[in-house]
């Protein structure tokens, strides 16, 4: 299994188990390691409202996030981990990452 399909299948693991509620989902907020104060990542403040991924990745607030996207489609590739994190056409969002923390060691 490719390094890819491993961390799909870890984040869908996860998020079947907060929608379950076999385990809560972080609050709303920084998350652990998260730098207080970042704003919306650009591409997003200018996106409507119905277009933002829902619920808000972590991505979505985070620096080495970059969001891209077209008429039909928004995706976002993690300059950390090297992968998509999110797309529009598979919404699966990053619920919580110490990728801040990790950055800064």
């Amino acid at each position: 299994m490719n390094k890819q399909a491993l961390i799909e299948q870890a984040l869908d693991a996860a998020l079947e188990q907060v929608e379950s509620g076999a385990i809560a989902a972080l609050p709303a907020g920084p998350s652990i390691g998260e730098p207080v104060g970042f704003p919306l990542r650009p591409v997003l403040e200018r996106l409507p409202q119905g277009r933002r991924p829902r619920p808000e990745p972590v991505c979505a607030r985070c620096p080495r996030a970059v969001w891209f996207g077209s008429a039909n489609s928004v995706s976002c590739y993690c300059r950390l981990m090297h992968v998509l994190t999110w797309t529009s056409e598979e919404p699966k969002p990053v619920l919580f990452c110490d990728g801040f923390s990790a950055a800064e060691m």
